[in-house]
């Protein structure tokens, strides 16, 4: 026996079998359409969430920048030995 039971689509409005206990929407288009309403429902609650959080990390840097230099790089280093740039 299947564990499954018909209940209602939170966007379309379509009835569909649910086959996962979280499952709360009937097709993957009304899956992204929740999570796009949800989304905008949190930005609502959040205003400036994203300006705040750009600002803050403005100026940071990456734990591992060094590495990423091209000075300090092994693979630039021999290059630069055998002459290429």
């Amino acid at each position: 026996m299947e564990n499954t039971k018909l209940i209602t689509c939170r966007i379309c409005g379509a009835e569909f079998e649910q086959t996962a206990p979280n499952q709360k929407y009937c097709c993957i288009i009304c899956a992204a359409a929740g999570r796009r309403q949800k989304r905008k429902a949190w930005e609502e609650k959040n205003p400036g969430y994203n300006t705040l959080y750009a600002a803050k990390n403005k100026n940071t840097t990456p734990p591992d920048h060094e590495r990423r230099t091209r000075n300090n790089s092994s693979r630039n280093v021999g290059n630069l030995a055998e002459g290429r740039s």
